[in-house]
Protein backbone atom coordinates (compact mmCIF):
# COMPACT_ATOMS: atom_id res chain seq x y z
CA UNK A 1 0.00 0.00 0.00
CA UNK A 2 1.17 3.59 -0.51
CA UNK A 3 1.80 5.54 1.69
CA UNK A 4 0.02 8.77 0.89
CA UNK A 5 -2.93 6.17 0.90
CA UNK A 6 -2.35 4.63 4.53
CA UNK A 7 -2.43 8.15 6.16
CA UNK A 8 -5.31 9.41 4.14
CA UNK A 9 -7.57 6.77 6.33
CA UNK A 10 -6.03 6.66 9.26
CA UNK A 11 -7.35 9.39 11.43
CA UNK A 12 -4.37 9.13 13.98
CA UNK A 13 -1.81 9.76 11.18
CA UNK A 14 -3.75 13.22 10.68
CA UNK A 15 -2.54 15.65 12.12
CA UNK A 16 -5.84 17.67 12.02
CA UNK A 17 -6.94 19.44 15.05
CA UNK A 18 -10.06 17.09 16.43
CA UNK A 19 -13.58 18.98 16.68
CA UNK A 20 -15.33 18.89 20.02
CA UNK A 21 -18.16 16.24 20.63
CA UNK A 22 -21.54 17.70 19.33
CA UNK A 23 -24.77 17.26 21.66
CA UNK A 24 -28.20 16.96 20.43
CA UNK A 25 -31.13 17.69 22.63
CA UNK A 26 -34.28 16.09 21.43
CA UNK A 27 -37.39 17.89 23.03
CA UNK A 28 -40.70 15.49 22.73
CA UNK A 29 -43.43 16.15 24.13
CA UNK A 30 -46.68 13.91 24.37
CA UNK A 31 -49.97 15.12 24.32
CA UNK A 32 -52.65 12.79 25.96
CA UNK A 33 -56.74 12.90 25.80
CA UNK A 34 -58.75 10.09 27.75
CA UNK A 35 -62.32 9.81 26.59
CA UNK A 36 -64.72 8.22 24.91
CA UNK A 37 -64.78 11.00 22.19
CA UNK A 38 -61.26 12.11 20.42
CA UNK A 39 -59.70 14.81 21.56
CA UNK A 40 -60.37 18.95 20.64
CA UNK A 41 -57.15 18.62 18.27
CA UNK A 42 -58.61 15.78 16.57
CA UNK A 43 -62.09 17.43 16.31
CA UNK A 44 -60.32 20.43 14.59
CA UNK A 45 -58.51 18.21 12.33
CA UNK A 46 -61.88 15.99 11.18
CA UNK A 47 -63.66 19.45 10.76
CA UNK A 48 -60.50 20.22 7.88
CA UNK A 49 -61.64 17.27 5.92
CA UNK A 50 -65.31 17.25 6.34
CA UNK A 51 -67.01 20.53 7.65
CA UNK A 52 -69.42 18.81 9.75
CA UNK A 53 -67.54 15.67 11.12
CA UNK A 54 -67.34 16.88 14.88
CA UNK A 55 -71.37 17.45 14.80
CA UNK A 56 -71.85 13.91 13.15
CA UNK A 57 -69.11 12.56 15.32
CA UNK A 58 -71.15 13.78 18.38
CA UNK A 59 -74.66 12.77 17.41
CA UNK A 60 -73.22 9.04 16.46
CA UNK A 61 -71.85 8.98 20.16
CA UNK A 62 -74.98 10.33 21.78
CA UNK A 63 -77.02 7.68 19.87
CA UNK A 64 -74.42 5.01 20.95
CA UNK A 65 -74.60 5.56 24.84
CA UNK A 66 -78.11 5.95 24.84
CA UNK A 67 -78.53 2.41 22.90
CA UNK A 68 -75.89 1.28 25.36
CA UNK A 69 -77.98 2.42 28.37
CA UNK A 70 -81.20 0.69 27.11
CA UNK A 71 -79.78 -2.03 26.81
CA UNK A 72 -78.30 -2.20 30.49
CA UNK A 73 -81.83 -1.18 31.15
CA UNK A 74 -82.98 -4.13 30.13
CA UNK A 75 -80.66 -6.65 31.15
CA UNK A 76 -81.67 -4.90 34.85
CA UNK A 77 -85.25 -5.25 34.34
CA UNK A 78 -84.73 -8.75 32.72
CA UNK A 79 -82.72 -9.92 35.69
CA UNK A 80 -85.48 -8.58 38.67
CA UNK A 81 -88.14 -10.27 36.60
CA UNK A 82 -86.03 -13.62 37.13
CA UNK A 83 -85.38 -13.31 40.26
CA UNK A 84 -88.90 -12.86 41.46
CA UNK A 85 -90.07 -15.40 39.11
CA UNK A 86 -87.39 -17.33 41.17
CA UNK A 87 -88.77 -16.55 44.51
CA UNK A 88 -92.46 -17.19 43.51
CA UNK A 89 -91.71 -20.19 42.51
CA UNK A 90 -89.54 -21.29 45.25
CA UNK A 91 -92.64 -20.07 47.39
CA UNK A 92 -95.02 -21.94 45.66
CA UNK A 93 -93.03 -25.13 46.41
CA UNK A 94 -92.70 -24.39 49.79
CA UNK A 95 -96.26 -24.58 49.95
CA UNK A 96 -97.11 -27.70 47.92
CA UNK A 97 -94.07 -29.77 50.51
CA UNK A 98 -95.95 -28.33 53.36
CA UNK A 99 -99.43 -29.43 52.11
CA UNK A 100 -97.72 -32.69 51.56
CA UNK A 101 -96.74 -32.60 54.93
CA UNK A 102 -99.71 -31.61 56.48
CA UNK A 103 -101.19 -34.60 54.83
CA UNK A 104 -99.03 -36.86 55.85
CA UNK A 105 -99.58 -36.05 59.74
CA UNK A 106 -103.22 -35.70 59.01
CA UNK A 107 -102.36 -39.77 57.56
CA UNK A 108 -100.83 -40.89 60.51
CA UNK A 109 -97.36 -41.12 58.84
CA UNK A 110 -94.75 -38.73 61.50
CA UNK A 111 -91.76 -40.17 59.42
CA UNK A 112 -92.64 -38.99 56.20
CA UNK A 113 -94.00 -35.42 57.44
CA UNK A 114 -90.15 -35.12 59.31
CA UNK A 115 -88.33 -35.92 56.92
CA UNK A 116 -89.71 -33.61 54.33
CA UNK A 117 -90.60 -30.76 56.57
CA UNK A 118 -86.80 -31.00 58.32
CA UNK A 119 -85.75 -31.21 54.55
CA UNK A 120 -87.56 -28.35 52.91
CA UNK A 121 -86.70 -26.15 55.89
CA UNK A 122 -82.81 -27.23 55.71
CA UNK A 123 -82.95 -26.32 52.28
CA UNK A 124 -84.63 -22.97 52.15
CA UNK A 125 -82.45 -21.69 55.55
CA UNK A 126 -79.43 -22.87 53.20
CA UNK A 127 -80.68 -21.14 50.27
CA UNK A 128 -80.79 -17.77 52.13
CA UNK A 129 -77.53 -18.30 54.03
CA UNK A 130 -75.81 -19.06 50.88
CA UNK A 131 -77.70 -16.43 49.15
CA UNK A 132 -76.53 -14.15 52.42
CA UNK A 133 -72.70 -15.75 51.84
CA UNK A 134 -72.22 -15.23 48.41
CA UNK A 135 -73.61 -11.32 48.47
CA UNK A 136 -70.90 -10.18 50.97
CA UNK A 137 -67.81 -12.15 48.86
CA UNK A 138 -68.46 -10.43 45.78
Amino acid sequence: MRASKRQRNNPMARHEPRSEPTTTTIIRTEEGWQGPLPSPKSLEEFRALVPDAPERIMRQWETESEHRRGQERRALNGAIWRDRIGQIGAIMFLVMVLSVVSLALWLDHPWIAGILGAGTISSVVGAFLYQRHSATTE
